[in-house]
């Protein structure tokens, strides 16, 4: 039941496990197998049966959010920019306004991308 969780793991990615026995652990994954999981725990490798995992968390980033929201908001303000560019009274030409919208949403989706790549976010990988 548990070994297709652990087949997705890598050697040396960050795993937040929960057992009864060791509570809640973070550590860099030194080994895995289908029965057993060893964790880079200071001062002693620790390792884990399968059987005695309740929960097992690997750790991702928030990178593809912050790309999400960067682009909505880089495009809304750089569509906000091109129609307060305009003098009063005018209408912003319409491949200004689409000009300024997608580099906004490109430049904001990176810079988006960058500061979600520091965050981290846990997803649990057992139980699904």
């Amino acid at each position: 039941m548990r070994a297709p969780a652990f087949e997705t793991l890598t050697d040396s990615q960050w795993i937040r496990v929960f057992t009864r026995a060791h509570g809640s652990r973070e550590a860099p994954l030194l080994a895995h197998s289908a029965s057993e999981l060893v964790l880079d725990a200071r001062p002693a490798p620790l390792r884990l049966d399968a059987a005695s995992i309740d929960s097992l968390w690997e750790r991702r980033t928030a990178s593809g959010r912050g790309a999400l929201i960067g682009g909505l908001v880089g495009g809304v303000v750089g569509v906000l920019i091109a129609t307060q560019a305009v003098e009063e009274g005018e209408t912003a030409p319409a491949d200004y306004v689409g000009l300024l919208g997608v580099g906004g949403a490109v430049g904001g989706g990176l810079l988006g991308a960058l500061i979600g790549r520091a965050v981290p976010r846990w997803h649990r990988v057992y139980p699904p």
